[in-house]
């Protein structure tokens, strides 16, 4: 069963991606043109950058996000599904199921090419610590995290979790790494410190009676973010629904006791990813719910996206990956409403933070 769903969800992902192959008409070349070696002139500082994923090309782009403009792509020899960006360093890192390419921001150069897993054509979550110093990567091979050193460029341990490990978060202290387990149904917590799990949080499904219990897609955890204090984790689920059918909901889960204490609401639609406001004061899951970190309480909603979510480091702008026509939605957070769009050649998947920041 497990095998088939698995087929399912990533045939799916794969003909989205086909139906962008073909050409648009209507829809110019919205790129600069670089030479061979891809280095392009960019007018935006590295606190401004979007580096999007593709799924239908090698191709990663590059966002202004002071103009909402394309202004670069990078080709980096894959499909990219996880991106993870360090501005302060200089530094994007795109990865798939195998390998993470290196870019240099600066000149939007491949500077190195990591290989850590084998296993092709699988979502790879990926997230930097703060001090930028380690890269977590899911590792579908080995069912759990790679962790690179990103002074040398090189994996220097892997952490078995559960099967299917797919999003990744690190607290803002650096000393915890949240990565969630698609069809094991759990979250598993790991020390930085020593790169071990210290604890498997399993999400079971209370809903129904008798419950699903974790491990029989019970919630299918997918996206998964930490808030600015360290003190609270938000789960979006894909299969954590009602028998009416008439939510998914958003798993929160104390830090500090490794248990849920909130399912939240959020709309009928399944929910891949999620994101949060650099005040810790919203949640954005892909569903579009915008949850209120206060009461745990779905407070409006901002248009839906397909595969990639995230908040710019103002707070102000949110990035919501739409696959068919393949573009990104520019969404005001307080309007929460679509501001600018900016059409794409290919089709955006970006797992993590592909928005660049403090």
């Amino acid at each position: 069963m497990k095998k088939i769903r698995v087929a399912v969800l990533y045939m799916a992902v794969m003909i989205v991606g086909a139906l962008a192959l073909a050409p648009r008409a209507g829809v110019a070349n919205h790129y600069i043109l670089c030479d061979g070696n891809k280095k392009c002139a960019l007018g935006a500082p590295f606190s401004s950058l979007a580096y999007i994923g593709n799924t239908s090309s090698d191709y990663v782009t590059v966002i202004d996000t002071t103009t909402n403009t394309v202004v670069s792509t990078v080709n980096v020899g894959q499909h990219t599904t996880g991106i993870a960006v360090n501005a302060a360093a200089s530094r994007a890192y795109a990865a798939n199921s195998q390998n993470v390419v290196v870019i240099n921001m600066a000149t939007n150069e491949v500077i190195a090419n990591i290989a850590y897993g084998t296993i092709p054509d699988m979502v790879a979550g990926v997230a930097l610590n703060p001090a930028g110093t380690r890269l977590y990567v899911t590792d579908q091979q080995r069912a759990g995290i790679a962790v690179i050193d990103t002074a040398t460029n090189t994996v220097i341990t892997n952490v078995t979790t559960g099967y299917h490990a797919f999003r990744i978060a690190v607290s803002p202290d650096g000393r915890r790494v949240y990565a969630t387990s698609f069809y094991d149904d759990m979250v598993s917590v790991i020390d930085a410190l020593t790169d071990s799990v210290v604890a498997n949080i399993p999400i079971d499904n209370p809903f129904f009676s008798p419950p699903i219990a974790a491990g029989d897609f019970s919630a299918g955890p997918s996206g998964v973010v930490v808030n600015p204090a360290g003190t609270r984790v938000y789960v979006a689920n894909a299969f954590l629904n009602d028998p009416s059918l008439s939510h998914v909901y958003v798993t929160v889960i104390d830090a500090t006791t490794n248990t849920i204490i909130a399912n939240v609401p959020t709309g009928p639609s399944r929910s891949l990813d999620i994101a949060m406001d650099p005040a810790g004061t919203r949640v954005y899951t892909s569903n579009g719910a915008v949850i209120d970190t206060a009461t745990n309480t779905v407070v409006g909603a901002i248009p839906a996206s397909s595969y990639g979510l995230a908040v710019d480091p103002t707070g102000t702008k949110i990035y919501a990956l739409q696959a068919v026509p393949p573009m990104v939605l520019v969404v005001d957070a307080e309007s929460k409403a679509a501001v600018a769009t900016i059409p794409l050649d290919e089709t955006p998947f970006a797992v993590g933070q592909f928005i660049s920041g403090p």
